[in-house]
């Protein structure tokens, strides 16, 4: 019976408790933090809106000139006993002639109201205002010279590398790249002479076999032979090749009329087209 009754009790308070907080009107304010600050320095403004958590979603209007969003807006929402809140917080920054102050004591500049719209109730809070305040003291703006003003002179140009240490190294390189393209010409042309040289004093071997079939007639058989047998690896016509191979294999061994002979067809062979 006593849980019964403790059930019955936790109940009703739960109950005047969301009645309670239903029935609560929404509400919304504006702060900006700090009120005080200089122009250019970032400043927070935030917007509350607290509501009955079953109204439903909270679309907050907010209008920020004269002032200068420098951060994404963030909002974010809580639910406690029933009430909704939801926090708008933006980013803002004076950085423009709209807000800026040209008295020692800063410029107050009101922001505009903002407004909250919850279900189809609209509300409006408060207009926030920050006093703008000047980084220039009033002595400053009335000095004959004014140490903020734009400086006559323009700066010592500074260079991370010397213009006369950039002309060598550029001049060096320039020079390498140059020498270079020379010897890749160069090169190429001096070995195609060396192998033309070559190729020109290199003895004709054709001639060569010619002149040792002849000088190996008044030689032994075997120097016959082998003078036959390089004329017949030389000698392009298939068929003086064929007579000299022959000649070097011949039984009985070549006389010095067969070397004499086969010296004469090979050496009017190489000229006559084969």
């Amino acid at each position: 019976m006593r849980l019964l009754v403790a059930l019955l009790v936790a109940t009703a308070v739960s109950a005047v408790t969301a009645v309670a907080a239903f029935a609560a009107p929404p509400t919304i304010t504006a702060t900006a933090r700090p009120d005080t600050p200089l122009f250019g320095d970032p400043f927070e403004y935030v917007v509350v809106v607290t509501s009955p958590a079953a109204a439903g979603a909270v679309r907050i209007a907010d209008d920020v000139s004269p002032f200068a969003r420098v951060a994404p807006t963030r909002t974010t929402r809580s639910v406690s006993k029933g009430v909704a809140t939801t926090t708008l917080t933006e980013t803002l920054a004076c950085l423009s002639t709209g807000c800026v102050s040209t008295s020692p004591d800063g410029r107050l500049v009101s922001l505009p109201q903002a407004r909250a719209v919850i279900g189809r109730t609209s509300i409006a809070a408060t207009p926030a205002s920050v006093r703008i305040g000047t980084r220039v003291p009033a002595p400053e703006v009335s000095a004959p010279k004014p140490p903020f003003t734009r400086p006559d002179e323009l700066p010592a140009v500074g260079y991370r590398i010397s213009p006369v240490v950039l002309e060598a190294l550029l001049l060096v390189v320039g020079l390498i790249l140059l020498a270079a393209a020379v010897l890749g010409i160069a090169v190429p042309l001096v070995r195609r002479r060396r192998a033309d040289a070559r190729s020109a004093t290199a003895p004709n071997p054709v001639g060569r076999a010619v002149r040792l079939l002849r000088e190996s007639a008044d030689r032994d058989g075997a120097d016959r032979r082998r003078a036959a047998g390089l004329a017949a690896r030389v000698v392009e016509r298939r068929d003086l090749s064929a007579d000299a191979a022959t000649i070097a294999w011949s039984r009985p061994e070549p006389g010095p009329p067969d070397a004499t002979s086969l010296a004469d067809r090979v050496e009017h062979g190489a000229e006559a087209p084969a």
